[in-house]
């Protein structure tokens, strides 16, 4: 920890003399100290009475804070010490990483926080990141499922077809298409192997299978 002392000088023989201890941003003080290591006090104000050279130690430690992390559906999350290893506390001042991670068909968003808690993150855009804690926060990484596009096409001889379009990556699109007069439904072309059934005029399409390796 990091502070700063008055009451350094020179006294006479039972003087009573008043010490303080100040500690700087993110610290807090902890005790007054012998050098001995034998405690004289806990307050960061007191007074001592002098009977001889005395020397005394301020006692200052880093803040500790509360790190809260969560995440909507569709992922997780790690925060690491800068080291690579899970940290055990969140010291004031420190770097930690914060890193999202979506499960598949699932995108990162952004990190959601307080204000005060945005202005501690490096990136709040960015799934890795890092943060540097000045007080208790909590952070949220936010996931969105993607979405893909899904291209239809036929050759002549339909009335009706079901529409290209985008579409959430988790969903199941029913997919048909209707014969003109004079036509016969033969079979869809399906090289991703996304349709239930490619041999039915009617079927379904899993959106998921577009890009099953993600």
């Amino acid at each position: 920890g990091e502070g700063v002392v008055s009451g350094s000088g020179s006294y006479a023989y039972e003087d009573v003399v008043t010490i303080n201890a100040y500690p700087n941003y993110g610290h807090s003080f902890v005790r007054w100290e012998k050098n001995d290591g034998s405690v004289i006090a806990t307050e960061p104000e007191t007074t001592i009475t002098i009977e001889g050279d005395t020397d005394l130690v301020a006692i200052f430690a880093r803040n500790q804070y509360q790190v809260n992390v969560g995440a909507t559906e569709g992922g997780t999350y790690e925060i690491l010490d800068d080291a690579g290893l899970i940290p055990s506390n969140y010291s004031h001042g420190f770097d930690y990483i914060l890193r999202a991670l979506p499960d598949p068909h699932y995108g990162f968003s952004g990190w959601a926080s307080s204000a005060s808690g945005l202005s501690m993150i490096g990136n709040e855009s960015f799934a890795q990141t890092t943060f540097i804690p000045t007080a208790d926060v909590n952070y949220t990484a936010i996931f969105n499922e993607l979405s893909y596009k899904l291209n239809i096409e036929s050759t002549q001889g339909y009335s009706v077809l079901t529409e290209s379009g985008t579409f959430p990556a988790l969903s199941n699109i029913p997919v048909k298409v209707e014969v003109a007069e004079g036509f016969v439904f033969d079979y869809w072309l399906d090289p991703m192997g996304i349709l239930a059934d490619p041999n039915s005029w009617q079927t379904e399409a899993n959106i998921s299978r577009i890009y099953p390796y993600m």
